[in-house]
């Protein structure tokens, strides 16, 4: 980063962007959040929350003597990428990477190593040897992002539908959770079908804690939710690590979910941190690591 430039970092997922400015020295300036503005939403969505974030931290700076580096849930849509790549031409440069990218710089300082972040959705990166890295998960929702936020709520919904209908299940839902689950979504069938079929990941993601809390309290349907979804943190624990060695979990989740990773995959050294993901990317925007590429997925 040169003398007089400076840095705008952002942190993009399904649930909520958080941003920050940072003077040529490193020095933070100012932070702010808004809503979400993962790519599944759309290029504009994404451009808006980067927009708003920098309404808040520039303070009427001219933009194009700022780099901005971001970390952004559905990277993988390099059509969306380039679209709001080119909507934001008044930036000095622009970066978008994965959005776990810069929670893995800042767990490992940018040295080998490999993390689990756990949020609306799931990002799994392993930092190799050279700058290269390869990522795991990060598909979205509904079909991918397996053991996040949305997941769970997502789990919770089907299994609370099934509670109403009466169907018999290996784990039943208590009237507590049933009822809690029930007034989040308007109450009625009627507003439940509206809520269910028209919900995005963030919506989904809002049962999450409700979920956690009942399993916390004993209750059948929430503790099998939460065991599956450390299965799903687990498998991918040891399909992005080969079974063995220190894996970092962050994210809103990883406290609440890693007990149960733990069971899932023990062979893993599994190590619960909270990073500042801005400040990993800021280590690119400043050139002190040696970021590769990422390596293809299968497929």
């Amino acid at each position: 980063m040169s003398e007089a430039t400076w840095a705008f970092c952002l942190d993009i997922g399904g649930s909520k962007t958080t941003g920050a400015l940072f003077a040529p020295d490193g020095r933070e300036v100012a932070r702010a959040a808004t809503g979400p503005g993962a790519l599944s939403l759309g290029a504009p969505v994404a451009e808006a929350a980067i927009r708003d974030i920098w309404r808040q931290v520039g303070d009427g700076r001219p933009a194009d003597r700022v780099l901005l580096c971001a970390g952004i849930a559905g990277s993988g849509f390099r059509d969306r990428v380039a679209a709001l790549s080119a909507a934001l031409l008044d930036f000095a440069g622009t970066r978008f990477v994965d959005d776990g990218y810069g929670l893995a710089l800042a767990a490992t300082a940018g040295r080998p190593g490999a993390l689990i972040a756990v949020g609306t959705g799931v990002a799994a990166l392993q930092l190799l040897p050279g700058g290269t890295f390869r990522s795991l998960s990060g598909w979205g929702f509904p079909g991918g992002d397996l053991g996040g936020g949305a997941w769970i709520g997502l789990q919770a919904v089907g299994a609370l539908t099934r509670n109403l209908d009466g169907l018999a299940v290996a784990s039943p839902m208590g009237q507590a959770l049933a009822d809690a689950l029930q007034d989040h979504l308007g109450g009625t069938a009627s507003a439940i079908m509206e809520r269910i079929t028209g919900g995005k990941a963030s919506d989904y993601a809002r049962l999450a804690p409700i979920v956690l809390a009942a399993a916390e309290a004993g209750d059948q349907a929430a503790q099998d939710i939460v065991r599956r979804a450390g299965a799903e943190i687990g498998a991918l624990g040891e399909a992005l690590t080969g079974g063995s060695g220190v894996l970092y979990l962050t994210g809103g989740l990883a406290a609440e979910l890693a007990p149960a990773a733990r069971a899932a995959a023990p062979g893993l050294d599994w190590r619960p941190v909270r990073v500042d993901p801005l400040r990993g990317l800021l280590l690119l925007v400043e050139n002190k690591i040696a970021a590769g590429p990422m390596l293809p997925r299968r497929g």
